[in-house]
Formats: C-alpha cells, sequence, structure tokens
C-alpha cells in the first residue's frame, strides 16, 4: 500500500535487493571465519544473517531474519509451518507501532527545492 503521492519519489526509490547485494563484500569476509571446512547452508545463511544485521548499510533497508517461519492455518484451525524464507528482508509499514514511524520517514527522505531525495 503506498501512501501519498508516489510518483514524487518513487523514480528515486532504489531496488532493496541491489542494495542488499552491494552490501555482501562488506560482510562476507567476517562471515565465513570460523566456519567448519564443510559449512551447512544453515550454518552460513544464520552467519550471513547476523552480520548483515551488524552492518549499519544493511540494517537501514529493513529488519533481515535468517530462516523467517512461514505459517498457514489447516482447515481443522490448526497452524502449521508451511516453509521459510532463508533470508528476509521485512519492510514495515509507515506509521505502524510494528514499522517506520512517520518521523523516521522524515528523516530517510530529504526533500528540497529539486525533489525527495532517499537517504538511507
Amino acid at each position: 500500500m503506498l501512501i501519498g503521492d508516489a510518483g514524487s519519489w518513487l523514480a528515486q526509490f532504489r531496488d532493496v535487493e541491489q542494495r542488499l547485494i552491494a552490501r555482501l563484500p562488506t560482510v562476507w569476509p567476517v562471515c565465513v571465519q570460523g566456519l567448519p571446512t564443510q559449512p551447512l547452508e544453515d550454518q552460513i545463511t544464520r552467519r550471513l544473517a547476523f552480520q548483515l544485521q551488524r552492518d549499519r548499510e544493511a540494517r537501514n533497508l529493513g529488519a533481515i531474519h535468517s530462516q523467517l517461519l512461514l505459517l498457514e492455518e489447516q482447515l481443522t484451525g490448526d497452524v502449521v509451518p508451511k516453509g521459510y524464507i532463508d533470508l528476509a528482508v521485512v519492510l514495515a509499514r509507515l506509521g505502524q507501532p510494528d514499522g517506520i514511524s512517520p518521523s523516521r520517514m522524515a528523516e530517510m527522505l530529504e526533500v528540497d527545492k529539486a525533489g525527495p531525495k532517499l537517504r538511507c
């Protein structure tokens, strides 16, 4: 859901996936330190998520989660795991208690005479 006139800032919004990928060369050297010779996929994923959470630029993209559990409700009413996402960046909703506050969004967007600029 978009709030307000997205046309004024949407063109300047950089792809989150590409920005996260750009952080990998920075966090990867620390991520691989201490891994066994034949690490398991989950070991790498957890370390990568942890190092991305520590990286200020990656952290500014959203809440970074490792092995985010997906749940579904069955016809019987039971809620069961459906699967998981190895690495997820959760973008919070503007102005919601669990999301980005309007004041934080104002900090992220710098408005001048030329128009808004994304700062994060």
